[in-house]
């Protein structure tokens, strides 16, 4: 009986990869980027040089 309990059931062991496998998704997932305009005031170029919109 002490051994079921170092062995995590199937149904538990799929949560935990679907945990880590949501958790892997989430780091991947695009957040807010903030300008900064002292590259382009240093430059001498507009910010549309670099950054477009993407279609």
């Amino acid at each position: 009986m002490a051994s079921s309990r170092l062995q995590p059931s199937p149904s538990r062991h799929a949560l935990h990869l679907w945990f880590l496998f949501s958790l892997f998704l989430f780091t991947l997932m695009p957040r807010t980027a903030h300008a900064v305009p002292s590259f382009a005031r240093r430059t001498g170029t507009q910010c549309s040089g670099c950054h477009t919109v993407f279609p």
